[in-house]
C-alpha cells in the first residue's frame, strides 16, 4: 500500500468506479465533472501550477474532482504535502496554494464544501475515550470564522472550555493525556483559548495538525502563534506539542523562534511530518536554529512507533 493510500485509509473509501447513484449525495448530478481531474484544476491555475508540482507519474493528478471532493480536507492537504518533493522552504507557500486548491474545488463543485461538514451530518462527541479528547476535523470552530455554525461543530473555540465543563464537571480530574484539536480551520486569533484550554486540562499532548496558524506576515511581536507556542511548551506538564501542517511551521517564522524558544520549546515542539523526517537536511535553515539535537531527538520519541499521525493513550509512555 503506497503512503498515499494509507493517509487515504483514515477516511471514507473513494467510489470504486464513477456511478450516477453517487448523485444522491448532492444536490446535484455529479456525472457531468467526473471527466474533470486534479490535474485539471491544478494545470489551469497559475499559482497552483507553480507551487503545487506534482510528478508527472503521479496516481493523485488523475483522481476524479467529485472523489476528491470526499476526502477529508486534513487528511488530503497531507496526502499531497506527502507527493511533493521534500522542500521545507517551500511549506508556507505550499499550504497557502493547498488551501486555494480547496476554494477552487469548492467553486468546481458547484459551492459544495470539501470541509469536514460533508463527512458526517453532526458531531459525535464521544468524551473522553481512553485519555484521549477528540475535537478534530470541524468540531471545533474558529473565533475568526464568519461562516455560519454548522451541525457538525461541537463549540467555536472561545466558548469551547466552557461547553466541556458543562459536559465533562471538572477537566482536571478527567486526566487527558491528548487533546486533538487537529483540522478544524484555527487561526493565529484563537491561540490565546488554546493555551486557556490546555491549561485547564494539564494535557501532556497537544495535536494542532493542519489548522492555519502563522497564517499571514510572519513577525516577533508577542501574542503571535509562536509566543503562544512558546509558552505552551514551557509548562512542566506538556510533552509534545504537535503543528505539523501550519503554516508558523515554515523557516519564514524562524527570528520569532530565535526570540520565543528555548532549548525546552524544541524538546518538545513537533513540526516535520514523518516521511519527510529521514530526508530532512538540518543543517539548512531551520526554525530550531541551534537546538538541532533538542529537536532531533523530540521527533524520535515523538515518531518512536512510526506512525504518521500518533496519537498517545494512558497505556502510552511519555519519556
Amino acid at each position: 500500500m503506497t503512503r498515499t493510500r494509507q493517509l487515504l485509509a483514515r477516511t471514507r473509501q473513494l467510489p470504486a468506479s464513477p456511478r450516477h447513484d453517487n448523485c444522491y449525495q448532492f444536490s446535484f448530478c455529479t456525472c457531468d465533472f467526473m471527466v474533470r481531474t486534479l490535474a485539471d484544476i491544478i494545470d489551469n491555475n497559475v499559482v497552483l501550477k507553480a507551487t503545487l508540482k506534482l510528478p508527472p507519474d503521479s496516481e493523485m493528478r488523475q483522481w476524479p474532482v467529485v472523489d476528491v471532493a470526499l476526502i477529508d480536507w486534513a487528511v488530503m492537504q497531507q496526502a499531497l504535502l506527502d507527493e511533493l518533493q521534500k522542500e521545507p522552504s517551500a511549506t508556507s507557500k505550499r499550504l497557502a496554494a493547498i488551501a486555494l486548491l480547496q476554494r477552487l474545488l469548492e467553486q468546481e463543485m458547484g459551492g459544495l464544501s470539501t470541509g469536514p461538514q460533508i463527512r458526517e451530518p453532526k458531531t459525535r462527541f464521544k468524551g473522553v475515550v481512553n485519555g484521549v479528547l477528540s475535537l478534530k476535523d470541524g468540531s471545533v470552530q474558529s473565533a475568526a470564522s464568519s461562516e455560519g455554525r454548522s451541525t457538525q461543530v461541537f463549540a467555536p473555540i472561545d466558548k469551547l472550555l466552557g461547553h466541556l465543563e458543562d459536559r465533562l464537571g471538572n477537566l482536571a480530574r478527567l486526566e487527558i493525556v491528548t487533546l486533538d484539536l487537529s483540522g478544524n480551520d484555527l487561526r493565529n486569533s484563537d491561540m490565546p483559548y488554546i493555551v486557556k484550554l490546555v491549561q485547564a486540562l494539564k494535557c501532556p499532548v497537544i495535536k494542532l495538525r493542519s489548522n492555519r496558524l502563522g497564517m499571514g506576515i510572519p513577525t516577533k511581536e508577542e501574542n503571535t502563534p509562536v509566543h503562544y507556542l512558546a509558552s505552551l511548551a514551557a509548562e512542566e506538564f506538556v510533552r509534545f506539542v504537535d503543528i505539523v501542517g501550519n503554516y508558523v511551521a515554515a523557516v519564514d517564522w524562524a527570528p520569532a523562534y530565535q526570540q520565543y524558544a528555548n532549548e525546552t520549546t524544541w524538546n518538545k515542539l513537533v513540526y516535520i511530518p514523518l516521511s519527510w523526517l529521514e530526508d530532512h537536511k538540518w543543517s539548512e535553515p531551520d526554525i530550531c536554529g541551534q537546538y538541532v539535537e533538542s529537536a532531533k531527538n523530540c521527533h524520535k520519541k515523538f515518531y518512536w512507533a512510526n506512525l504518521s499521525d500518533p496519537v498517545f493513550t494512558r497505556h502510552d509512555s511519555l519519556n
